[in-house]
């Protein structure tokens, strides 16, 4: 094969950018933890709230382009994005997915999380009633104010 005639290794992209931490496209960074899944999980209860990843370029559109993608992704405010996303919600749901969006060396693994106000509070619902929580919260935050 190409890698064993050119003893180069060969870098397979796996997964949507979208969801990738910072530390991905780290080239000299080979091996990943559980830490990188923990900041999908950020990006998902994001999107699961408002509906979309948290990236846009200067037009309001997702990138298509890889190079813009990427450097909205390692230049993230996350603190921003996640009071920007989860106005109004608890100050237990926005810890966790400040913690989710950390940075690498500070972002907690999966007991980390457990100890957590929201896992304490959603581990033993269902996974849709966990879903209608966080939804039932955003619908409330964007509808108070209509009479």
């Amino acid at each position: 094969t190409y890698a064993q005639k050119s003893k180069k290794p060969i870098i397979t992209i796996l997964g949507a950018l979208s969801y990738w931490p910072p530390e991905r496209f780290n080239a000299e960074k080979t091996k990943f933890d559980v830490r990188a899944d923990i900041w999908s999980l950020g990006i998902t209860l994001i999107e699961l709230v408002t509906g979309s990843v948290p990236y846009r370029d200067k037009k309001g559109y997702i990138p298509s382009n890889i190079i813009l993608l990427q450097n909205l992704i390692v230049n993230l405010d996350t603190n921003k994005t996640v009071e920007d996303a989860l106005e109004g919600y608890n100050e237990g749901t926005k810890d966790f997915v400040k913690s989710c969006l950390k940075k690498v060396e500070e972002r907690p693994k999966y007991p980390d999380l457990m100890d957590t106000q929201l896992y304490k509070r959603c581990e033993t619902m269902e996974l849709e009633k966990v879903v209608q929580m966080l939804l039932k919260e955003h619908y409330y935050q964007v509808n108070r104010y209509v009479i």
